[in-house]
């Protein structure tokens, strides 16, 4: 998607529903947990009331039918993946409305579905979707065309279970579908949308126990993965994971395995980060740097320029997310640690550090949004789906996982090995950029020990789990080094009073690196002794 389509992203008038109930008395709460089934013509609901905690009065609505158009890519790309994308054009409800698995990308169960309202502006036909919510599913979609495929005639039926103070606790939408579907005809579907509201564990136990009496009555039901009215589900989404590798797999089967499993961890926290998910831009990174890392680690078995093209474009777009993460962590250690300083100091340095901390997690956020919406991201987004499905492959993809993997395993391993005497004997400060060297050879031996777990097993899997507890040592570490720099910054240009409670956090943060340091050169003994020279095969 073009920068100039992501100018319009997520307007305030937006937000994040599940559905939008329509029964006018009581009070309409926001929902948490939606699930959708597709049931036969020929089931009847059952009572519903007495299922929901809370829950003392069904108010059953009138039923109404209202149009729909249904917009996909031609190739029906977002249904592949769970979504879907539909404006109703008449009625009290009128307006946008695009679901979003919140799992993996799956959205296979049609459980844990995200949803985002759009209001129908007057002289707005339906025929062109608003930008902003072409926006979110521009990994799903990436070049393809958005387009309506479908016209709709739905029939609802609603029924709302209030609590005694006439608050909404869940709604179940019984829809009958006639679908006019391009290049298939009319297609036919009854869906039931069952909806809760309140705290998650509350809602969550509400929609198990409405779907248990649904199923109870009508036998086997279907999640709901025809989308819609009929429209074809045996098509996968763009992005399929192998099966998981063995002992006798291919060194090219580990590597299609690990593309496609982190290529599509890429893409569901790309829409992750677009609707401001927490922990999303994490995921997009830890989804970036595990591809760099396979690509680089599985070198001898793929095209060298194709990889490296690869991860060339993988690290520009980790590193446009890399202000807000790091960002992020910074803001969260300091919070957390500043709680040990004296109330009158705590006060001081958390409004310092809101004032230097907020407009930066800001701009680092608009900066990486417009990352997201540039081109050559757009084009990352196509080569990647590309790269999950057909890997460029060399002749020795072909040898025997087994054969090849450990060598290029042992191959970082040693290298951090080298590394870390040197720093055992050199002794260097712990701001010394030679420990973040380390830090980033052992991330690097950790991700390429854990691309080969499912070969290689469970050496492999030990070899991980070592290198994990080192990189969290190493990362607690670094963000300490961090810490201390923004400090130091900032209590230069405070007031007496609040560069002294700025001066007081430096100080722990200062000791919290000692630590992480000593207990790295205390632990590395262990972990060299434990792996050896050969850690895997």
């Amino acid at each position: 998607m073009s920068a100039d389509r992501r100018a319009a992203h997520r307007p305030a008038a937006d937000r994040s529903v599940a559905d939008r109930p329509t029964a006018e008395a009581g009070t309409v709460r926001e929902p948490t947990v939606t699930r959708e089934l597709v049931l036969t013509e020929d089931v009847d609901l059952p009572h519903l009331a007495a299922l929901v905690p809370g829950a003392v009065q069904e108010v059953r609505d009138d039923a109404v039918t209202f149009r729909q158009l249904q917009h996909d890519t031609a190739d029906l790309r977002l249904a592949r993946w769970g979504a879907e994308l539909r404006v109703r054009l008449d009625g009290p409800d009128a307006g946008w409305r695009l679901t979003l698995p919140l799992a993996d990308g799956a959205g296979q169960d049609g459980t844990a579905l995200d949803v985002v309202v759009h209001e129908l502006v007057d002289g707005d036909s339906g025929e062109h979707a608003p930008v902003d919510l072409l926006d979110l599913v521009t990994a799903l979609v990436r070049e393809a065309e958005v387009r309506p495929v479908a016209q709709l005639r739905t029939t609802r039926t609603s029924v709302h279970l209030l609590d005694p103070a006439g608050a909404e606790l869940a709604a179940v939408h019984d829809d009958r579908i006639v679908a006019e579907v391009r290049a298939r005809g009319t297609q036919r579907q009854r869906r039931v949308r069952i909806t809760a509201f309140g705290p998650s564990p509350d809602a969550e136990r509400a929609v198990t126990r409405l779907v248990d009496a649904v199923q109870a009555v009508a036998g086997d039901v279907e999640p709901d993965d025809a989308r819609p009215g009929g429209m074809p589900t045996a098509r996968l989404p763009d992005v399929v994971v192998p099966p998981r590798p063995g002992r006798h797999s291919t060194a090219g089967e580990v590597l299609r395995f690990a593309i496609a499993l982190h290529v599509r961890a890429f893409l569901a926290a790309d829409v992750g980060v677009r609707r401001d998910r927490p922990d999303a831009v994490h995921q997009l990174r830890v989804a970036a740097r595990t591809l760099r890392s396979a690509l680089r680690t599985f070198t001898p078995v793929c095209d060298k320029t194709w990889a490296t093209d690869l991860r060339d474009e993988l690290a520009v777009a980790a590193d446009a997310l890399g202000a807000v993460r790091d960002t992020e962590v910074l803001y969260d250690r300091l919070e957390r640690d500043v709680r040990t300083l004296a109330v009158e100091d705590r006060v001081r340095a958390l409004a310092a550090l809101d004032a230097l901390l907020r407009p930066r997690l800001l701009e680092a956020r608009r900066a990486a949004l417009d990352e997201l919406g540039s081109d050559r991201y757009l084009q990352l987004l196509v080569d990647l789906v590309e790269a999950a499905g057909r890997p460029l492959l060399v002749d020795a993809a072909d040898d025997q996982a087994a054969d090849v993997l450990p060598a290029l395993v042992v191959h970082d391993w040693t290298r951090l090995r080298h590394a870390v005497r040197t720093l055992r004997q050199e002794h260097p400060d712990p701001h010394d950029p030679a420990w973040h060297r380390v830090r980033i050879l052992a991330k690097r031996a950790r991700y390429g020990a854990q691309a080969t777990v499912p070969s290689l097993g469970a050496r492999a899997r030990r070899c991980a789990e070592e290198l994990s507890g080192v990189t969290d040592l190493l990362g607690e570490l670094h963000d300490g080094v961090v810490a201390t720099q923004v400090l130091q910054d900032a209590a230069h240009t405070a007031d007496g009073a609040t560069g002294f409670a700025l001066g007081r956090l430096l100080a722990v943060e200062d000791a919290a690196v000692d630590r992480a340091a000593a207990e790295f050169l205390a632990r590395w003994p262990r972990v060299r002794h434990r792996l050896g020279r050969r850690p895997v095969g």
